[in-house]
């Protein structure tokens, strides 16, 4: 019953981790083109 529970625990652990991952991941890119888009809107700006 413990090697059952370490091994779910585990899992769970696993998978926790692979979702922040994915997050951090997901949360890089939106910063990403976030500062892209602000880098672009003020050249438009400065161009005009």
């Amino acid at each position: 019953e413990l090697s059952l529970d370490d091994t779910t625990d585990q899992h769970t652990l696993d998978s926790l981790e692979k979702e922040l991952q994915v997050l951090r991941t997901l949360a890089g890119c939106i910063h990403f083109f976030f500062l892209s888009s602000m880098k672009n809107n003020h050249v438009k700006e400065l161009g005009e």
